[in-house]
């Protein structure tokens, strides 16, 4: 059976949300219900990867440039929550419409 998946800002605010819906336990790290599971991103886990071009002036002549995905990078501090939180998104989230983020 498929959980419901909910990535909360940060560890106060998935407390809230799980005593809000009630029937939570803390497994690890986590919050887990028969239904859900509730975690955390700890402020922030990514930011956009910018082409070298945008970040230190050289051949501005391709700028500005608009993908069709943006590229995001893991924030060095925040590795291992991003795992937790990918490895929750790949095990129950939705499939589809999904960011790979560079981790190094």
């Amino acid at each position: 059976m498929s959980k419901m998946l909910i990535v909360a800002e940060n560890p106060s605010v998935a407390k809230d949300i799980a005593a809000a819906l009630g029937g939570f336990t803390k497994v690890q790290n986590l919050l887990e219900s028969d239904t859900a599971i509730v975690s955390c991103a700890v402020g922030h886990l990514v930011e956009l990867f910018a082409p070298e071009a945008a970040t230190t002036g050289r051949d501005l002549s391709s700028l500005p440039t608009i993908p069709t995905q943006f590229a995001m990078k893991v924030l060095e501090p925040s590795k291992a929550q991003y795992r937790v939180c990918r490895r929750l998104q790949d095990h129950h989230g939705r499939q589809g419409r999904q960011a790979r983020c560079q981790t190094s």
